[in-house]
């Protein structure tokens, strides 16, 4: 009880609640109560999560042959596939229909994450490119420790979406670390083909540099009367009239009229409102 008391993390099904949990933890407080166990709790952090629903929305049964078997999905598309097309589905805690959308979308981003290994450029990682590592390790780690798995997903597929045809091996490497928990198969063989001897999943976590985590220009979009007319890049922190300066040399052929009002979302947007 010294030893491993209290548990870590505890995770069940709903159907817990009035079942397993009152063994797990209202039975376990009783007997604190009673000083036979130490500490008043049994776990330090407690999380539920949803059912996999059939695609068509009711609950997977036999009798109604909805059932779509793991091991089937395992065969056609692969563990790793099939492990993150039920992560990727919705909400950890709530109930998701499965999708065999979802499923080709996660074999096609395994497929990319594979191909890019044939195509890493080497050198030092450029602004933007430090940003978008550091970035995607911000977002992985704290949507990891707080059960966002479909969203970290999400977070990888946006990261991979900005590179265009080759990776520099710097970023590669940090997207195979964040992966791993994901599809621990691939990233793993990805991992020995970079030349590392020693499996991944005994590597360090990455830890984000804070001091990257600003971009040095953002693009805006830049509109005429509320209709978008193109888009600038501008330093992140550009002030007001640097940026309707340059936003005005952008459009200033739908600029018909005059100026009566200028809209200014910093980082996003510029709106002329022209009479």
């Amino acid at each position: 009880m010294k030893k491993w008391m209290p548990v870590d993390h505890y995770n069940g099904g709903n159907e817990h609640n009035t079942r397993h949990l009152l063994y797990s933890r209202f039975w376990y407080k009783a007997l604190y109560d009673l000083g036979l166990v130490p500490g008043p709790e049994p776990y330090k952090k407690r999380t539920t999560q949803g059912l996999i629903m059939a695609a068509d929305g009711r609950k997977m049964s036999k009798s109604l042959g909805n059932t779509v078997p793991s091991a089937d999905v395992v065969e056609r598309a692969g563990a790793d596939a099939c492990r993150m097309t039920v992560l990727f589905l919705g909400p950890w805690n709530q109930n998701a229909n499965w999708s065999e959308d979802t499923l080709r979308g996660c074999e096609k981003f395994l497929k990319r994450v594979e191909s890019f290994s044939d195509n890493l450029t080497d050198g030092k990682l450029d602004a933007d490119q430090e940003f978008l590592v550091n970035d995607l390790i911000a977002k992985m780690t704290h949507r990891i420790e707080n059960m966002q798995f479909n969203t970290s997903i999400a977070a990888m597929m946006e990261f991979i979406n900005a590179f265009t045809g080759v990776m520099p091996r710097t970023a590669y490497k940090i997207l195979l670390q964040v992966l791993n928990p994901f599809a621990p198969h691939l990233t793993e063989e990805m991992w020995e083909k970079l030349g590392h001897a020693d499996m991944l999943v005994f590597e360090p976590w990455p830890i984000a540099d804070e001091s990257k985590l600003v971009r040095a220009t953002v693009t805006i979009g830049i509109s005429v009367n509320g209709k978008h007319r193109g888009e600038a890049v501008v330093q992140t922190d550009a002030d007001e009239s640097a940026v309707v300066a340059v936003a005005k040399l952008i459009v200033e052929k739908f600029i018909i009229g005059d100026i009566v009002k200028t809209i200014f979302v910093p980082g996003k947007m510029i709106n002329f409102v022209v009479k």
